[in-house]
């Protein structure tokens, strides 16, 4: 059975409370992500080593590449 449903008038209040909700909900949404790179990015800066032992008559050079642009950060450690 295919019923069709009559459209509802929508005032401009309703709509922009709406807007705003969505909006709010939105910005939230984003702050919470921001904060939980932030925090990824701490914790990997806290392990990773800033310098590599050194060892005497050995070179040794470390390279950090995230699997996915846009984020430095990843699951991979390695102990120093």
């Amino acid at each position: 059975m295919n019923r069709r449903r009559t459209p509802r008038s929508v005032s401009a209040e309703d709509l922009l409370t709406t807007l705003q909700s969505l909006t709010a909900r939105a910005r939230r949404e984003v702050e919470f992500h921001q904060a939980r790179v932030e925090l990824a990015q701490a914790l990997q800066r806290d392990m990773l080593p800033a310098t590599l032992p050194a060892l005497p008559g050995i070179q040794s050079a470390a390279r950090y590449a995230p699997a996915r642009d846009g984020l430095d950060i990843g699951g991979d450690w390695y102990d120093g």
